[in-house]
């Protein structure tokens, strides 16, 4: 069990880093080939409504490799947190660092998507985000949050 852990532990970095590097790759290789102006803002409707110049673009692979160290490093202190060995503390605990891991993969999968559909309307692809992203990404953050949350008071 401790070894599924582990890999499973593993596997949710690895796969939230991938979605951060992959980022990071794709807009290297189309820098050159996106206009001086790109859309960097969007409506709730996923329609661009704001405008910048490509190198804001930038800005979204840094916060995404921001956000993925801060919450990588959360995990790794909540793991080296001392509890007493309490059962229901080590449950909490070990809960609380998959909830951080789900939540970190969630989002960096989202700031993926949105670095690649900014590039996707700035060569002019598509017309914006698709209309289900904020509802699909608010959704699994929810999703996973209450699943936390009906976890912990099961094994209260």
């Amino acid at each position: 069990m401790k070894n599924q852990r582990s890999f499973l532990k593993v596997i949710s970095d690895i796969t939230a880093f991938l979605f951060t590097l992959s980022l990071f790759v794709v807009i290297i290789y189309y820098y050159n080939k996106i206009p001086e102006t790109i859309p960097v803002h969007y409506n709730a409707t996923g329609e661009a409504d704001g405008f910048g110049h490509k190198r804001s673009i930038w800005l979204i692979p840094f916060v995404s490799l921001f956000m993925f160290s801060g919450l990588f490093l959360l995990s790794r202190f909540i793991e080296r947190f001392r509890l007493k060995q309490n059962g229901q503390q080590t449950k909490q605990k070990v809960g609380a660092i998959y909830l951080i891991r789900a939540i970190n993969i969630i989002i960096s999968s989202g700031f993926f998507y949105i670095g690649l559909s900014t590039i996707q309307v700035s060569l002019k692809i598509t017309t914006g985000l698709s209309v289900w992203f904020l509802p699909v990404f608010l959704g699994a953050l929810v999703i996973v949050i209450g699943l936390f949350i009906y976890w912990i008071k099961r094994n209260k």
